[in-house]
């Protein structure tokens, strides 16, 4: 982790070091002199991390924080900063600076990228909920229009079944019961399609 340094007294900066001013794109002698606030991105942040900053510094605890600096170039940066005071009434102090534009980018493309798969997610699940739910309404239609159709099939075929069996009493020539008898074992073998096929769509609509 490469750490900048930079000393301020009285609101400017009066000693950086090597890592600090490449940091923020100065040459070393670029930077001493300059007011502090000029490494801020407006008069009001940087009036705001005053307030904020002087209520922990003033207990002579380290202040931590993340913040943007204004580089030289005037682009803007994001830094972990920690400071402490030299010496109460000095007005002198020493700062740390992190670079972390890289990693906040980063976490802002992984906050983006995780967003668009929770909606990809979503967006998935509800289209195989749907499939689901016309798939099982096509089953259900399916299963109803079986056993409606075995009702309606059956229905005549219980009339030839039973006419069979009533002829089969009358005829008595050899040849026409050896007919009416394939027919009748015809319409048995049919019959017993039949409710296999009604069992079966009884079964699948519950």
């Amino acid at each position: 982790k490469i750490v900048g340094l930079v000393k301020l007294k009285d609101h400017k900066v009066v000693w950086v070091n090597a890592c600090f001013a490449r940091m923020l794109g100065y040459a070393e002698d670029e930077a001493i002199g300059r007011p502090t606030r000029v490494l801020f991105s407006s008069d009001e942040a940087y009036t705001a991390f005053l307030e904020i900053s002087a209520q922990t510094l003033l207990k002579n605890e380290v202040f931590r924080t993340e913040t943007q600096l204004r580089r030289g170039d005037g682009s803007f940066g994001s830094y972990d900063l920690s400071g402490v005071l030299l010496g109460a009434g000095t007005g002198e102090s020493i700062w740390s600076a992190v670079d972390i534009t890289e990693k906040i980018r980063l976490g802002a493309e992984l906050d983006m990228y995780r967003r668009d798969l929770e909606l990809l997610v979503e967006q998935r699940t509800a289209e195989l909920t749907l499939a689901r739910q016309q798939a099982e309404s096509a089953n259900h239609a399916k299963s109803a229009f079986l056993a409606n159709m075995s009702h309606e099939i059956r229905t005549p075929m219980n009339a030839i079944v039973g006419l069979t069996h009533i002829l089969h009493r009358s005829v008595k020539r050899p040849e026409h019961l050896d007919k009416l008898q394939k027919i009748a074992g015809a319409a048995d073998h049919l019959l017993s399609v039949l409710n296999d096929i009604l069992d079966l769509s009884k079964i699948e609509a519950n």
